[in-house]
């Protein structure tokens, strides 16, 4: 008998239907079962910086397991996730075995897609764990676990609250979050004024903008200004200019983790988190006319790369069904210099699979995410759309009106998956030049919008923050540390995620700016090219650790009474008992409370009492 040991229940199903009858077992490792220990640093920071894994708590059992299937085994195969994550997990369940069966023969599989032939293939040529990947692992767990250590406990001192956190990557992000907000806060509107002209022709509405009267340009400040031109306005308007010319849109690029989310989020309206479940579903597994198989490649990449046999199945299907829509060349796109380009670009792992085929076996939201990765993909070797631009100026007694038009001319990938935002068309044709309608508007410029999901996944991709395997789980801990909130959308600091940033950002700001998390992460992935060292990078980082530090040593209390952090104060209705300040509502790690606006040098406080009368209060000092 053989072993596979792969992280999912579901993945273990998938896997054992492929295998039945040819003699192996597959088992789930649920996770890790290795890490560093919950209530202690776990390293020594004296001496190269060792780390003392131990069994996690509660997972004794499922190792114990691993371990009696592999004595019976004669070769054991490691399936885990093909990530730095998994390789990890891989190399400690490993070691595991290997401290009972010193002899045993374990092999490293790599699957990225769970089908029967990407199974097959890889049982054939099996590898060995890959070393130097997981160094990188380890160190980026070695890093994150003494920011957390040394930053934590330092909130939790200073702000009465051990339920706090602080991380690499989740507290930077936190800080883009909370910098946006400010811009926002501190934002003064501008108003101006725009004018508009619209023509009507049969059901066709052509809409105008007025660009600029004399040496006068939009947007314009004086609204009497704009009365008195609109006064002066001829019946008629005149024909100034009239440009065309094709416009090409090419279809965008398979899917990488980052763009999965941001278009979920966009399209479907689906939280970072609900996309990477779904996905992983689709990875692991779905029953298709009683035979499990997986439905998409691995889900957590950056890369856009597309395997050749991939890409010459997807043309050749192409060429079968829809042969007006192929590109006449093989369209190849490239990844930024930050991939690490590890695996393929989130595709379907059978072309032949159309949401068409697969919509009854999937529950509606899953059909719909695997409907955007299918189409996206097709539609990456599918012919450009084109279309007409159609510029036109207008002249009305020396101002200059701007109206531009598209019309379609051949639709393109964009039948299968629609990205032009256009003002469309079916012909043009103004016919009289006299408008049914001239209106002014008033406008105010807008402060720069909050993130959302999307938008600050892809911040972070851009700023080379974290990475795919770490976007949705980053955003998960800052909603869930009550850190951010959701807002109409988007993503906003609560008070706490304003405290919280204040403090790391004067006393840390060394450790969570976006140089230092990116500069980490770079050399995360030169310790997997043997580009650099685990010691290396950790005397690093840990020199920038310790002189933070001590910097941090007299803290500084006026920072949490900026605007940002106090936001709206709410008091209580008497003054404080012991020294007759005001007292504060604040949250602590037991819920709200009051607390005297003089604290640290006045610590008392009062409860708050669940109910209606918020006012119904136990004292506690």
């Amino acid at each position: 008998m053989k072993l596979i040991i792969v992280e999912s229940p579901k993945k273990a199903k998938t896997i054992s239907a492929y295998l039945k009858d040819k003699g192996y077992s597959v088992i789930a490792s649920k996770g890790h079962v290795i890490d560093l220990p919950k209530k202690s640093l776990g390293i020594d920071v004296d001496n190269m910086f060792i780390p003392f894994f131990e069994v996690i708590k509660n997972r004794e059992k499922d190792l114990e397991a691993i371990k009696e299937k592999a004595k019976v085994s004669t070769t054991v195969f490691l399936a885990t996730d093909p990530d730095r994550e998994g390789e990890a997990i891989g190399y400690h369940i490993e070691r595991e075995i290997k401290k009972d069966s010193p002899d045993k023969d374990i092999k490293r599989l790599i699957l990225h897609e769970i089908t029967r032939d990407e199974v097959l293939k890889a049982l054939e040529n099996p590898t060995q764990i890959n070393i130097d990947r997981v160094e990188s692992q380890i160190t980026r767990r070695i890093i994150d676990r003494i920011i957390g250590f040394y930053l934590s406990p330092f909130l939790w001192k200073r702000l009465k609250n051990n339920k706090l956190s602080a991380g690499r990557v989740q507290s930077t992000v936190l800080n883009f979050i909370v910098e946006r907000e400010k811009e926002i806060i501190d934002f003064v509107p501008e108003t101006f004024f725009q004018m508009f002209a619209e023509f009507k022709n049969n059901q066709d509405i052509y809409k105008f903008n007025l660009l600029s009267i004399a040496d006068k340009k939009s947007p314009f400040k004086n609204k009497d200004e704009l009365d008195n031109y609109k006064r002066s306005l001829e019946k008629e308007f005149k024909i100034e200019s009239i440009s065309r010319e094709k416009k090409f849109v090419y279809s965008l690029p398979p899917f990488t983790t980052s763009s999965l989310q941001k278009e979920a989020f966009n399209r479907l309206k689906f939280s970072s988190y609900k996309t990477m479940k779904i996905a992983q579903e689709l990875y692991e597994g779905v029953k298709i006319d009683n035979k499990i198989t997986g439905l998409i490649t691995y889900m957590r990449t950056d890369s856009v790369r597309v395997s050749d046999l991939a890409l010459k199945s997807l043309r050749f299907y192409i060429k079968e069904n829809y042969p007006e829509f192929i590109s006449p060349a093989i369209r190849t796109f490239k990844n930024s210099n930050k991939v690490q380009d590890a695996h393929e670009a989130i595709r379907p792992t059978d072309i032949r699979l159309t949401p068409e085929v697969v919509k009854k076996y999937l529950d509606p939201d899953s059909f719909k995410l695997y409907e955007l990765i299918y189409n996206r993909f097709i539609a990456t070797q599918m012919k450009p759309s084109v279309w007409e631009k159609i510029e036109v100026k207008l002249n009305n007694n020396g101002g200059i009106w701007e109206g531009v038009f598209y019309k379609l001319i051949d639709i393109g990938f964009e039948k299968f998956y629609p990205v032009s935002k256009f003002n469309v068309i079916e012909e043009f044709n103004l016919g009289n030049l006299i408008p049914y309608k001239i209106t002014i508007k008033k406008r105010e410029t807008s402060p720069p919008p909050r993130y959302t999901e999307a938008s600050i996944i892809e911040k972070m991709e851009k700023e080379g923050i974290g990475r795919p395997s770490t976007y949705s789980t980053t955003v998960s801990i800052l909603l869930s540390r009550r850190y951010i909130e959701r807002y109409k959308n988007s993503l906003k600091p609560t008070k706490l995620g304003f405290t919280v940033d204040a403090i790391l950002s004067n006393y840390f700001k060394d450790l969570i700016c976006k140089e230092f998390t990116s500069k980490m992460e770079e050399e995360l992935d030169k310790i997997e090219t043997r580009d650099s060292s685990r010691l290396k990078v950790l005397n690093e980082f840990y020199s920038v650790v310790t002189s933070s530090l001590n910097n941090s040593q007299s803290f500084d209390y006026t920072i949490l009474k900026s605007k940002y952090v106090q936001g709206i104060q709410v008091y209580y209705s008497e003054p404080c008992p012991k020294c007759g300040s005001r007292l504060i509502k604040r949250e602590g790690k037991y819920g709200p409370f009051f607390g005297c606006e003089r604290y640290p040098e006045c610590s008392y406080t009062l409860k708050i009492k669940k109910g209606k009368n918020r006012n119904n209060i136990n004292n506690k000092s």
